[in-house]
């Protein structure tokens, strides 16, 4: 048996004309959620700069 991306399990499921706008949604909330990261990454680096020098 072969392992499905999650996203494809869920197609199967959703109406047609759905499975576009949850790719899309999908593809935003992961951008979102990666864009948070890299944030919240600089900002711990920022912080610990900020504790080295002080």
């Amino acid at each position: 048996m072969k392992k499905q991306p999650l996203g494809l399990q869920y197609a199967a499921y959703v109406p047609k004309e759905t499975i576009h706008f949850c790719r899309f949604h999908i593809y935003m909330i992961s951008l979102i959620s990666f864009l948070g990261m890299q944030s919240y990454h600089n900002f711990c680096e920022l912080r610990i700069l900020h504790i080295i020098n002080t």
